[in-house]
């Protein structure tokens, strides 16, 4: 009985043995076939093009872009999502929101405009830098000879003035002012009138209208010299002068008009003061206009009514 009970048991074990061997080996099998399908995928999927564009891709990689992706795949393997579903998740989320931000053509379109703009500007701001620089140096080179002719010019009329201004005021001057933009350099004149009164600028806040007709007078006689003109029009400059100033201006811009290789002057006025400077090269022309004036074209001696030649001062 017990030798039928051993018997039994070893049958069984040889069975439950054949079982288990059976099992691994379709197990084994299964895996194998598995494995080979899986490697023939593998196989098919690196012979793809999107995979060798991929594998170039990554080969063009920096080594900061290589740095960051590495720091990513250990932060995944670290929490074991470092696999294909959770990775290929991770890019339709990605995905869902580019999409989301980019909803409006109006916003692409634009930024394909302003990516054209900055290729179209990556060309040509080279050489529009390299003529920048080229008339930077132009314009340096000018100014350099330019600068020292200006303020000689400006020196000597300064000169010129307070040497004339000395007769009527304190003291005179001509300055140069040169901000950085050329079109906003200009010429300022500058008086005083009292001898405790510093220097300032010729305008019609500080000076009186007499002060400002004698500084402008005496500042137009001081270019004289520097400037070339066939004639030069004064008009009623010497109204609301005093007396004192209006002889001094007068003679001054007689002398001058009367000089040697000189500009003519007009100088238009309805009145002159009595025993003023006179030249021999001065001429007066008297106006006549009114209904009492004779008609010439009666009594044509009329033609020379206001010629100064006819009369006797």
């Amino acid at each position: 009985m017990t030798s039928q009970i051993f018997q039994f048991e070893a049958q069984n074990m040889d069975i439950s043995m054949n079982d288990v061997i059976g099992f691994f080996n379709e197990r084994e099998a299964e895996l194998k076939h598995q494995y080979e399908h899986k490697k023939k995928f593998v196989k098919e999927m690196r012979d793809t093009p999107e995979f060798r564009s991929w594998m170039e891709e990554i080969r063009h990689y920096d080594e900061d872009t290589k740095e960051r992706l590495n720091k990513v795949a250990e932060q995944y393997e670290k929490e074991r999502n470092f696999n294909l579903p959770f990775i290929q998740d991770v890019i339709d989320k990605l995905e869902s929101e580019i999409a989301m931000v980019n909803h409006d053509e109006s916003a692409i379109t634009i930024l394909d405009q302003v990516v054209t703009e900055l290729r179209e500007l990556e060309q040509t701001v080279p050489q529009q830098t390299k003529d920048l620089e080229t008339t930077k140096a132009k314009l340096k080179e000018g100014h350099a000879i330019l600068e020292p002719k200006l303020d000689d010019i400006v020196s000597k009329i300064s000169t010129r003035f307070a040497r004339l201004f000395n007769n009527v005021g304190s003291a005179g001057a001509v300055h140069l002012e040169k901000p950085k933009d050329y079109a906003e350099w200009k010429i300022e004149i500058m008086v005083k009138f009292r001898d405790n009164a510093p220097l300032k600028k010729l305008d019609s806040h500080t000076q009186s209208g007499g002060e400002r007709a004698v500084s402008t007078v005496l500042y137009m006689i001081a270019l004289q010299e520097f400037t070339s003109a066939p004639f030069r029009v004064v008009d009623e400059i010497n109204q609301g002068m005093d007396s004192r100033n209006e002889r001094i201006v007068h003679k001054a811009m007689v002398e001058n008009a009367c000089a040697e290789n000189t500009s003519q002057y007009f100088l238009i006025t309805p009145k002159l003061l009595t025993d003023l400077y006179y030249h021999e090269k001065m001429r007066v022309h008297c106006v006549m206009a009114g209904s009492w004036i004779p008609n010439p074209t009666e009594d044509p001696r009329m033609i020379h009514f206001g010629e100064t030649s006819n009369y006797s001062f």
